[in-house]
């Protein structure tokens, strides 16, 4: 759950930082940061530590949990 919320967290800061509604589909927000590559691998990377990893899979290693929010607050600032 905790990834879950982290994920959300993360794509409401981005929507509001990229200007674009947050019921965007997550290809939407691909194709933008494809701009930058640097932010692409950012957001891939926050996907699977934050929304697979931690929300879907349940890891639990304080390590992966931490890694994904600096992913995260990285992307957003």
């Amino acid at each position: 759950m905790a990834g879950r919320t982290a994920w959300h967290g993360m794509i409401v800061g981005l929507s509001e930082s990229l200007k674009i509604p947050k019921e965007s589909e997550l290809k939407d927000y691909q194709k933008i940061l494809e701009q930058n590559p640097y932010f692409l691998e950012i957001f891939n990377n926050a996907i699977d530590t934050l929304c697979r990893t931690l929300g879907t899979d349940g890891n639990l290693n304080v390590v992966i949990v931490k890694q994904g929010i600096k992913k995260a607050r990285e992307l957003i600032n």
